[in-house]
């Protein structure tokens, strides 16, 4: 199933525009990374194809922030990229800013994003924890917060 994703300008307004995220796999080296940018991977490609376009607008991440909400960063290990939640990418390289994430579940963000590690390097995020499974990987406990459909 996919992941849906994109970026949310809401100001304490119910009236939104949404910008979609792209999501990539590199195959040779089981990478999976998250990109605002549509041409950041497509230009250099280094192995990298598009999964999928998320701008349908069916999950989003915030890009004000606002009272209890949860900054995401893109990081690499030098391996491998992953989301993370934390300011220091966990001790990683930050690599960007993606948007943020409610920390609560509330009507506008009911959907929990799960970060799913397959052991290896690679990390995915998505809305739908079945896709983590289905692809092999477990569930981390990172908390990465809530997301809207």
């Amino acid at each position: 199933m996919k992941l849906t994703l994109c970026l949310l300008t809401a100001l304490f307004t119910l009236s939104a525009q949404a910008a979609p995220v792209y999501r990539y796999y590199n195959p040779g080296i089981a990478d999976h990374i998250s990109s605002l940018n549509p041409n950041e991977w497509t230009a250099t490609n280094q192995g990298y194809n598009l999964e999928f376009n998320t701008g349908n607008g069916s999950s989003v991440f915030f890009n004000t922030l606002d009272q209890g909400e949860i900054p995401l960063l893109r990081c690499y290990t030098g391996a491998g990229h992953f989301v993370s939640s934390d300011q220091k990418c966990e001790g990683e390289r930050t690599e960007t800013f993606l948007g943020f994430a409610s920390a609560r579940r509330t009507q506008y963000a009911p959907l929990r994003l799960y970060r799913c590690f397959n052991g290896g390097n690679d990390h995915l995020i998505t809305t739908n924890v079945g896709e983590c499974y289905n692809a092999g990987f477990q569930v981390e406990n990172a908390f990465l917060g809530y997301v809207s459909p």
